[in-house]
């Protein structure tokens, strides 16, 4: 059966990645304009990502954790039916 998704549940798990994100720039001590210099990006885009106000791209999400020094991996499963 497939499930549509109600934008709570996207809501959710994209804060998620917001907050591995704000926690890996915050352990490495970074700031937001810090982050923006390594990605190329201005801080005002990283200030909207991490604040949840702008979607980000498979392509920018991949240029902030490089710029972090961190691998991303994605996890692909089957849900369980209830």
């Amino acid at each position: 059966m497939i499930c549509i998704k109600t934008s709570d549940d996207i809501v959710k798990k994209r804060q998620v990645i917001i907050s591995k994100i704000v926690q890996a720039r915050l352990e490495k001590e970074l700031s937001q304009t810090q982050l923006a210099k390594l990605t190329g990006m201005h801080r005002s885009n990283i200030c909207r990502i991490e604040s949840g106000r702008q979607n980000i791209s498979i392509d920018t999400l991949i240029r902030i954790f490089d710029a972090l020094g961190m691998d991303i991996s994605i996890e692909l499963k089957d849900k369980l039916s209830d």
